[in-house]
């Protein structure tokens, strides 16, 4: 990992901890199937006796429709039991994150309960078979056969693709062992690269604004839809994608990141400007928010001025990512500031617009202090395999 990163110590640290979380999750999973194994099966006469009527018929096709019922009362069911005693402490944290009850009932937020097959059990119930149960993705089958449900403990978003449709859920954990976020496998319905969540209200209101904001998390963007905030979606347990930018541009060509301020933030930042943004005409700009501080954090302390100036100052991506580089360098000292102009050159190449490249050229010359013919200069011939000596000269001459 480390002659991947190119020896930021950093990026290191960030790839082993997401390697040391995917374990963890393969592991609770693990162990989390063979304690369903050791409980007893509950399932209701009238739903055995289906099953034997139906052992014996061949399946019938699934529609996108049907599935769309099956998740659409899986939504119902979870919206029912936040409204039980049992969801109090999922009510509980939907409040303290500033969601009201119309929230709630707009962004149909639920609750899933702790049991193993309370949802399977309810759905089943319903008349839906296991088949669409598994395909809709609301359960899971253990390497034993048995049907759990995929959501426990977990406070539920709905995630609905851009004309309304359900697609799939996601759910924040809130006790016991599992990952914090967990959204609904891969399905007919539910692509994750592609879905943004929020997008079916946000719509309209970024036509009329012309301007998309990305926030990176489900309460981000209920907390910017309550403050009047309307043109924001999240990409809700993913970066962004080429599939994003795919569906963003279908409605506008400007879209404003607005990510935590954390290093996970910046690193999103990072791999939007992988993204071949040129391909799909959409142009990138980052809202830089207060340190330690998400879009929910800062619209519950009040901020809601704060976030709509820091999205109307918005810096286009390649300049906010030239001033993370040269906030790591002390261009006081040569060559400290021919590295900085060294690590910046990666953003510029990525950048495939010409004219989005000259003026981050042009950009980063004013950040270092330097003439921008002698950094296009600098840029245009350094090459990852000169010798240290030659590096140090050219920090001479920038000086």
């Amino acid at each position: 990992m480390a002659s991947w990163s190119g020896g930021d110590l950093t990026k290191v640290s960030a790839t082993a901890n997401r390697v040391i979380g995917c374990a963890r999750q393969v592991l609770t999973q693990l162990e989390q199937e063979r304690r369903l194994e050791r409980e007893p099966i509950a399932a209701s006469p009238r739903i055995e006796a289906r099953d034997r009527e139906t052992a014996t018929r061949s399946p019938a096709p699934r529609t996108r429709s049907d599935l769309e019922t099956v998740v659409s009362a899986a939504t119902a069911f979870y919206q029912g039991q936040l409204r039980e005693p049992a969801g109090a402490e999922a009510l509980e944290y939907l409040r303290g994150r500033g969601i009201d009850n119309e929230a709630i009932d707009r962004w149909q937020l639920g609750y899933a309960p702790g049991a193993w097959e309370a949802l399977t059990l309810a759905l089943r119930q319903e008349g839906f078979s296991e088949d669409l149960l598994l395909e809709a993705g609301v359960a899971g089958r253990s390497r034993h056969g048995r049907l759990y449900d995929r959501m426990r403990s977990r406070v539920i978003f709905p995630i609905h693709d851009e004309h309304g449709a359900p697609g799939g859920v996601a759910g924040r954990l809130l006790s016991g062992d599992g990952p914090k976020y967990l959204n609904t496998p891969e399905t007919a319905l539910y692509q994750k690269r592609s879905l943004l969540y929020g997008l079916h209200l946000a719509h309209q209101p970024i036509l009329d604004a012309g301007n998309a904001v990305l926030v990176e998390g489900y309460t981000d963007t209920i907390a910017a839809h309550l403050a009047g905030l309307t043109n924001v979606v999240a990409t809700g347990g993913t970066a962004l994608t080429e599939e994003h930018l795919k569906t963003l541009a279908r409605i506008t060509s400007n879209v404003t990141l607005a990510f935590d301020s954390d290093h996970a933030g910046l690193q999103a930042a990072e791999r939007a400007a992988e993204l071949d943004r040129a391909h799909h005409g959409i142009r990138l700009h980052v809202a830089r928010l207060p340190e330690g501080l998400d879009p929910a954090d800062l619209l519950g302390n009040g901020g809601t001025h704060s976030l709509q100036e820091a999205i109307a100052n918005a810096a286009p991506l390649e300049h906010h990512l030239i001033d993370q580089i040269v906030e790591l360098h002390n261009l006081d000292e040569p060559e400290a500031m021919a590295r900085a102009i060294r690590a910046a050159r990666s953003v510029l190449c990525s950048a495939t617009d010409i004219e989005v490249r000259t003026k981050a050229t042009e950009y980063l010359a004013t950040s270092v202090g330097r003439d921008v013919a002698i950094v296009a200069a600098y840029l245009e011939g350094t090459s990852p395999h000169r010798t240290l000596e030659r590096q140090r000269g050219t920090g001479r001459s920038l000086a």
